[in-house]
């Protein structure tokens, strides 16, 4: 097959749309050589088109397109990024399984450095996508078609503590699940879809843009980016809110000895195996772990093994635009 296919929309046999999926995961996706090329060819032709095309190609064209997007998202500009991926691009990049609120928390440190740009461009998000046109599935039951608007406009009604029609909310979601994988071959032997999980993650980022106001988002994005650093910064904020407990040594008792409370001198650090380290983390998360997970892993680690070095391990590599290992500390 020739990548070739791949820049220009054609009608694709539904039978060969497997081998299609098959081809682009391991000759287009995972190569930074290729892919950018072919994104670009994709962004010319699919930047322009309705949501109901968006939704006839979620399966072939738009949907490699979004994968590519979400893929390279760090190098998408701020316009393209608010132009063509959040009002549109949301229902399909779950139905590719693609950690949505991973690469989005990480566009907020790549293009707004402060709290206010932060903020700005969350609440241009979270108007966006609560009134995005973007085709979900087809209404269960009745004509039209499902938008994300319609998801975020039910998802917030039912939410309601005082709408209590529990049959109709199961319901809801039933009927969503329907619309949602509609043509997916769920049952799929070599790449299985697994609704439950997807599903999950969609309405999760439903419920954030929902209930985290821009106040938040900030603290939310540094948790997520950085989960040891908030962890401290949590930690002094506790320290420094609790109230200093008085004294209740006695003006007149004889002087305490305080030799033993002063703190021996710290060894220094341990020789650690960081080759052993990275196999560990690789072995407890799986090789498809994401940015954020070992990550946050690394930082848990470092903080039990009282060795900051450890937080090192795993790195974000300009020139290659993506997160590395460590290889000096590596081969150390």
């Amino acid at each position: 097959m020739n990548i070739d296919v791949f820049k220009t929309i054609q009608t694709i046999d539904p039978s060969k749309i497997a081998s299609y999926n098959e081809f682009f995961d391991k000759e287009i996706y995972l190569h930074a050589d290729v892919r950018e090329g072919i994104w670009k060819a994709l962004h010319e032709q699919c930047k322009g088109m309705t949501p109901q095309e968006q939704y006839t190609y979620r399966h072939t064209y738009y949907g490699w397109y979004v994968a590519l997007t979400w893929r390279m998202l760090r190098s998408v500009s701020l316009e393209d990024f608010l132009t063509y991926v959040i009002p549109f691009q949301i229902p399909v990049a779950y139905l590719r399984d693609l950690d949505v609120m991973d690469q989005m928390m990480w566009y907020f440190s790549f293009q707004a450095f402060g709290i206010e740009e932060i903020q700005a461009l969350y609440g241009e998000i979270q108007e966006l996508v609560k009134n995005s046109s973007a085709i979900v599935g087809k209404w269960q039951g009745k004509e039209g078609m499902m938008t994300l608007k319609d998801v975020f406009e039910k998802v917030s009604f039912y939410d309601n503590s005082s709408n209590t029609d529990s049959l109709a909310r199961a319901q809801f979601f039933t009927d969503f699940e329907k619309s949602f994988f509609d043509g997916v071959d769920v049952n799929n032997e070599k790449h299985p879809v697994i609704t439950d999980d997807i599903v999950d993650n969609f309405f999760s980022f439903v419920r954030f843009i929902l209930d985290i106001d821009v106040d938040n988002i900030w603290y939310m994005v540094e948790q997520h980016n950085d989960p040891f650093k908030y962890a401290l910064l949590k930690q002094a904020k506790q320290q420094a809110s609790s109230p200093i407990k008085e004294s209740s040594v006695s003006l007149d008792s004889p002087p305490v000895d305080t030799a033993e409370a002063v703190p021996d001198i710290a060894d220094p650090p341990s020789s650690i195996d960081f080759s052993k380290i990275k196999e560990r983390v690789i072995t407890e998360l799986w090789d498809s772990a994401t940015d954020t997970q070992i990550l946050t892993k690394l930082a848990e680690l470092s903080e039990t093994q009282a060795d900051q070095r450890i937080r090192d391990l795993y790195y974000y590599d300009e020139e290659q635009e993506k997160f590395v290992w460590n290889d000096q500390l590596l081969i150390s």
